[in-house]
């Protein structure tokens, strides 16, 4: 049971939330948000949100069950998520949307579906309520871009890392000290058992976001210091992909598809044989000599540019809270352009570093710690090149799979 709403109150209110329209619903919870400012979208006409890309399906009949993110006590939390009533019905039945474009979504303990949502998924260890902030969070199954990094990672610290360490990934931070029940669920964390400890707890915490909004990223970066007392050093890793991915193949009204050679509009049936026939190619890249340029696959573009910056908190030691010790590291992108004010270290072609050594993650007066710990970012980039090819395969496989469901059900 959700500690927040009792369950019986939040199915009685149930029925109420679906007899209103969605944009009754968004005016309601609009006006009653207690915010800086709140994003106005463009009336758009009313479909079903089913068909819609995710950006538009974010503005028709959203739902604004969060507030806009906002100072409190020191610590920027995130924007309260905005869901349409297709994406707010996958997650009552236990399943991540799939036409949400974030890979997280922050309910307000405030709403009352939002106790329904965490039975419904309570079995799923990606979701968590955080009652420090009011919200619930909830994070989609990684992507294959997501695991090739965290992956990559995770080689970067045991390669480096003194004997008595150890790295677990996806799973709550370790710390002794606490019993809270809503500690942070991290990518990965570093954990170091020291002599005569009954247990090994967590001197650092790595957090990816790939399609994830900045303040839901840096909120979890820095919770990982601020809830715990041994997490030294958190480092984020913001992927962004450009221009953001949109379904393609999505039927119009009639439930045609337009083939993306010949441009005609084809049944289920057809557009399926096509995708087949052809699901034994691989991806490539619009530039064969730029491994970084759009992946197209089956005629289609299926992931686009990706820009990757690293951004290392640790832990002030006045205040005892996360601070950013550098600006944000750029290392992959290599056709993004930065002007000279943007607050970026470029990384790309320049062989930068920390500035950690492995005594600033396990506080130890033993010298063989006081070294640095070095990032290879030509590995990085590699992993980023293979999981954009695995990312690839991944949305074409649920695009054909989708299709294939639709054409069954029309037999």
């Amino acid at each position: 049971m959700h500690p927040s709403v009792p369950f019986q109150r939040a199915l009685a209110i149930l029925p109420y939330i679906y007899r209103h329209s969605s944009a009754h619903l968004r005016s309601k919870l609009t006006m009653s948000s207690s915010t800086r400012r709140i994003p106005r979208f463009p009336e758009i006409p009313k479909v079903n949100s089913c068909m819609l890309s995710s950006d538009v399906a974010d503005r028709q009949g959203a739902i604004p069950i969060f507030s806009t993110g906002k100072e409190r006590d020191g610590t920027f939390t995130p924007k309260i998520s905005r869901l349409n009533e297709h994406q707010l019905g996958e997650l009552l039945r236990g399943r991540y949307p799939s036409d949400y474009r974030f890979e997280v979504i922050h309910l307000s303990n405030a709403a009352p579906e939002t106790s329904l949502i965490y039975d419904a998924l309570s079995d799923h260890k990606r979701v968590v309520s955080e009652r420090a902030f009011s919200m619930t969070t909830v994070r989609n199954a990684p992507t294959p871009l997501h695991q090739w990094v965290v992956s990559g990672v995770a080689d970067l610290l045991t390669s480096q890392m003194p004997a008595g360490t150890q790295v677990l990934s996806d799973s709550s931070i370790q710390d002794p000290t606490s019993l809270e029940e809503d500690m942070p669920i991290t990518d990965l964390q570093l954990l170091y058992q020291e002599h005569g400890a009954l247990e090994p707890k967590a001197v650092l915490s790595v957090e990816t976001g790939f399609s994830q909004q900045y303040e839901s990223l840096q909120h979890a970066v820095r919770r990982a210091i601020d809830a715990t007392q041994d997490v030294n050093v958190s480092l984020m890793i913001n992927l962004k992909e450009k221009p953001a991915f949109r379904a393609p193949f999505s039927p119009t009204s009639s439930g045609l598809y337009q083939h993306p050679i010949t441009k005609e509009y084809v049944d289920t049936a057809t557009m399926l044989t096509y995708l087949k026939s052809l699901s034994h190619t691989v991806p490539l890249p619009k530039n064969p000599d730029d491994r970084e340029s759009p992946l197209f696959f089956l005629g289609t573009r299926w992931v686009g540019r990706v820009e990757g910056t690293l951004e290392v908190w640790v832990r002030d030691k006045v205040t005892q809270k996360a601070v950013r010790k550098l600006d944000p590291i750029l290392f992959y992108g290599s056709k993004l352009r930065v002007d000279k004010d943007t607050p970026y270290i470029d990384a790309r072609n320049e062989d930068v570093q920390l500035g950690l050594n492995l005594s600033d993650i396990i506080i130890s007066a033993n010298d063989d710690l006081k070294k640095p710990f070095v990032v290879d970012w030509v590995k990085l980039r590699e992993c980023i090149n293979q999981g954009r090819m695995a990312l690839a395969r991944s949305r074409c496989r649920k695009t054909m799979k989708h299709i294939a469901e639709l054409n069954g059900k029309k037999k």
